[in-house]
């Protein structure tokens, strides 16, 4: 049990880090 919630903390940390490189590309488009 607690090696699945230590990989979803992973997942969360990958995800939020995609988020920021789909907000940076979203950025330099609008410039």
């Amino acid at each position: 049990m607690g090696q699945a919630n230590h990989e979803l903390e992973g997942f969360d940390r990958a995800g939020s880090r995609t988020q920021d490189m789909a907000r940076k590309v979203l950025q330099s488009f609008k410039q």
